[in-house]
């Protein structure tokens, strides 16, 4: 799992699966930060809010 703040993150070529989290089960950005995902599979993750991927800012 990736937990970011304000930093650009940027994912690529990766797989996320199994996560489980209170938000984001895969990725969870937040304070004004830059996510870019590329080419990356997310499968059986689980969370209260955003199961894949949760972002307290605009996506």
């Amino acid at each position: 799992m990736i937990y970011a703040s304000a930093a650009p993150t940027q994912v690529t070529n990766s797989t996320f699966s199994g996560n489980t989290a209170s938000y984001g089960g895969g990725i969870y950005t937040y304070d004004n930060n830059t996510l870019t995902v590329t080419n990356t599979t997310f499968s059986g993750s689980s969370a209260s809010s955003g199961a894949t991927a949760g972002c307290s800012d605009t996506l």
